[in-house]
């Protein structure tokens, strides 16, 4: 059986403001609270290392470093191209990229064509992420 070789942080926790003393080699997987008491940080970060431990042998277990993962497909299209749109037309009407998706659009001046594969949303506040058509050139 392989062993994985997974990344650990590495960080010392079990220092201000976290005092994380858990240690894995006692085995214990629980933290308990007394009612009535406040939670500290102390038992929430330890609660937190425990459940990270538990995704980590979990995925030790299931995953062997470097397997292939079956089921998923990788499809990469160097033609893909972008076009940034602006959040509104010249009418002030709200522009939904969304609904450009499956159409082919031609540039107003340049004559242009391409399909659109596919959008995301955004706005031009939060630049660069701005409303955005994924195409295909055509013509």
């Amino acid at each position: 059986m392989a062993t994985a070789n997974t990344n650990s942080l590495t960080t010392d926790f079990n220092v201000s403001p976290y005092y994380d003393d858990f240690d894995e080699s006692k085995n214990f997987h629980r933290v308990l609270y007394r009612p009535g008491l406040a939670v500290q940080a102390r038992e929430l970060t330890q609660m937190q290392t425990i459940l990270q431990n538990q995704i980590d042998r979990f995925g030790e277990h299931v995953f062997v470093e470097g397997s292939t993962v079956r089921g998923l497909e990788m499809n990469y299209d160097r033609n893909i191209k972008y076009v940034k749109i602006r959040d509104a037309d010249q009418n002030a009407t709200t522009v939904n990229t969304a609904a450009f998706v499956g159409s082919t659009i031609t540039g107003g001046t340049s004559g242009v064509t391409a399909y659109v594969i596919d959008s995301a949303t955004g706005t031009e506040a939060a630049t660069p992420n701005t409303k955005t058509l994924y195409i295909r050139y055509t013509g």
